[in-house]
């Protein structure tokens, strides 16, 4: 199953800023892991100090870890989407919504956000709006 990783960047990018971040990323997770690989000699040069051998398991575990994951990040990083949220409800939440069957939940949601209605405001122009798409929609 995928993972959706969202990174918000207060300054904003420019469009070539964000062309760059692909490659950016994308070179940072290959040459980090890169620098790791094998774990187990990156440990030993890393931590020469006898001090360390008695975590050495779990170092080596936790450096193969982050290479794994630096691999599986590598590819996502060259194929991410660069969305400009807008105020408001996160349009993909209400499509997943409107999909699982919760329509009146989505447009309630909706209307309260676009209109700034109370609960019960929202209520009956909710209640208007469906005898209006049901009377239509029966050709009455």
């Amino acid at each position: 199953m995928a993972t959706k990783i969202i990174m918000t960047v207060d300054a904003g990018l420019s469009v070539e800023e964000q062309a760059d971040l692909k490659y950016l990323l994308s070179d940072a997770l290959g040459e980090f892991a890169a620098r790791r690989t094998p774990a187990l000699e990156y440990v030993k040069n890393r931590y020469p100090d006898e001090k360390i051998y008695y975590q050495a398991n779990d170092k080596l575990a936790q450096v193969e870890r982050r290479n794994d994951l630096a691999c599986k990040l590598h590819n996502a990083a060259l194929t991410f989407d660069v969305t400009h949220p807008v105020p408001g409800i996160d349009l993909e939440l209400l499509e997943e919504m409107a999909a699982s069957g919760e329509r009146r939940k989505v447009c309630m949601l909706l209307l309260q956000d676009l209109f700034e209605m109370s609960p019960d405001e929202t209520r009956v122009a909710y209640n208007w709006l469906e005898d209006a798409r049901i009377t239509r929609k029966v050709g009455l």
